[in-house]
């Protein structure tokens, strides 16, 4: 999953109870301190505005990106977190413009696409159980861009 353009990141990080200051830099590196190391939790995008981003007054980073204020006004919203019990949470929100689906191999998707592959994986789960693969595909930043601009 790619959103593009973002025109805002905002995140809590907090280690036993305490918010630990963020860099947009130190994102994946907080990330990777959990027992998990992706985020898997995601909240829908655009969801009703009281239902978003009550974490506000606990931030780590709030970082607003490039853009007009009327051009954030049209921004798309996605909310993502990870817990670790009570040792560590993470709340990451984004303001974006496009969200564009790749598969493992850095292939488009389309919703059709990604509704299959929902489909095939809860056939999986049913007869294996809950997996996770931890794997993420290596990509190149500038080929991800160039995928999402022919897109």
């Amino acid at each position: 999953m790619a959103c593009h353009p973002v025109s805002r990141v905002a995140a809590s990080y907090k280690v036993d109870g305490v918010v630990r200051p963020l860099d947009l830099r130190d994102i994946n590196a907080a990330v990777h301190e959990f027992s998990f190391k992706e985020i898997d939790d995601w909240d829908i995008i655009d969801p009703p505005t009281n239902q978003r981003f009550r974490w506000q007054k606990d931030l780590s980073i709030d970082k607003s990106l490039n853009g007009s204020s009327e051009a954030r006004a049209q921004m798309h919203f996605l909310e993502m977190w990870q817990y670790d019990g009570s040792s560590q949470s993470f709340d990451l929100a984004l303001w974006f413009q496009n969200l564009f689906l790749f598969d493992a191999h850095m292939n488009t998707l389309t919703l059709s696409d990604l509704e299959e592959a929902r489909r095939k994986r809860l056939e999986a789960i049913g007869e294996i159980g809950w997996h996770r693969t931890a794997i993420v595909p290596c990509f190149d930043i500038d080929d991800l861009l160039s995928k999402i601009r022919a897109g």
